[in-house]
């Protein structure tokens, strides 16, 4: 995250870019970003996923 002389703060993400017009809202931005990634993820079992792409 860093600022951008005077156009608020940017947050960088790989190659893109998230403008933002505080520091308060990149931060609240980073900290969800941040609360989804290390939340629980399950994947899909296999036999679910050709289940479901036989019903399409």
């Amino acid at each position: 995250m860093r600022e951008a002389a005077g156009r608020g703060w940017i947050v960088t993400l790989g190659h893109c870019t998230v403008p933002f017009p505080s520091q308060e809202a990149a931060d609240q931005f980073v900290a969800r970003l941040r609360q989804r990634l290390a939340a629980p993820h399950q994947l899909p079992r296999r036999d679910q996923e050709t289940m479901g792409q036989a019903q399409d």
